[in-house]
């Protein structure tokens, strides 16, 4: 009898410590975001983090645009980021802006001229970015440009900063707009960062081409991605989408980034 009751404390233990066993978090869980935390939401463990953001939209054009003035096209670069990545073709020299529509007319980029300092030396280079003349950008939105440049004399690591100087023209009004929300970011190892959330559009577009601006606590530029998803849209559904930015590769970027801004064009 004795035997008996001390195996079925046995049996009582082991059953009791199965049920505290903690249960092992997924890598990210894309949900609904609420500025908060859901049930049953996940959470990374150790120093990788997670993060849900609600997008500022940067597709706010200004109203006080006078339709009867004459086009006058202007650009004021909002912000900056420059880095130095180990890329996956070896090093890389990456560079981003933020710019807004200060003019009285649509714009589109025509040139972007970039002024590095690279730990002392100074690099410059100019590009016109892509699908530059399908990326129209009204009156007071914020849009994006963003740069990446292997060369094997680089260290990765090395502190850079950047200026920008942005050529732009007049354009005629956007076709599409893409918005998109419940953008959600996971810290993967090694050293890159997952973004995902939903599309949608104001009318009907094969193609599309979205920017994602990263920012700080201090509203300070991060880094930017661009992307395209693959699918039509009519104006009446969504599409989500999930990118492992492994070309950007900013350490604990999803812990760091506060907020984002967003434009999407769609065509």
């Amino acid at each position: 009898m004795k035997r008996l009751t001390v195996f079925i404390i046995c049996i009582l233990l082991l059953a009791s410590g199965c049920a505290k066993k903690e249960e092992k978090a997924s890598l990210f869980d894309v949900g609904p975001l609420n500025g908060g935390t859901e049930a049953g939401e996940a959470a990374l463990p150790g120093p990788k983090g997670i993060a849900g953001l609600e997008a500022a939209y940067a597709a706010e054009p200004a109203s006080t645009a006078d339709p009867e003035a004459a086009p006058s096209p202007a650009v004021a670069v909002t912000g900056t980021a420059a880095y130095v990545f180990d890329g996956a073709e070896g090093p890389t020299l990456y560079g981003a802006a933020a710019y807004e529509n200060t003019g009285n007319c649509p714009v589109i980029i025509t040139n972007a001229a970039l002024s590095f300092n690279v730990g002392g030396t100074a690099y410059q280079y100019s590009f016109v970015p892509i699908m530059n003349d399908k990326t129209v950008v009204l009156p007071g939105e914020t849009s994006f440009v963003a740069f990446w440049h292997k060369d094997s004399s680089l260290t990765p690591g090395t502190a850079a900063t950047m200026t920008a100087s942005l050529d732009c023209a007049k354009a005629e009004g956007r076709d599409v707009t893409v918005y998109a929300k419940d953008i959600f970011l996971a810290d993967n190892y090694p050293g890159f960062t997952t973004v995902t959330g939903t599309l949608s559009s104001d009318g009907e577009c094969d193609l599309n081409l979205v920017y994602i601006g990263f920012y700080d606590s201090s509203d300070n530029l991060i880094g930017v991605w661009h992307f395209t998803k693959n699918a039509p849209m009519d104006g009446s559904d969504s599409k989500s989408f999930s990118i492992h930015m492994k070309e950007l590769p900013i350490d604990g970027l999803a812990e760091k980034a506060a907020s984002v801004k967003v434009i999407g064009i769609g065509f």
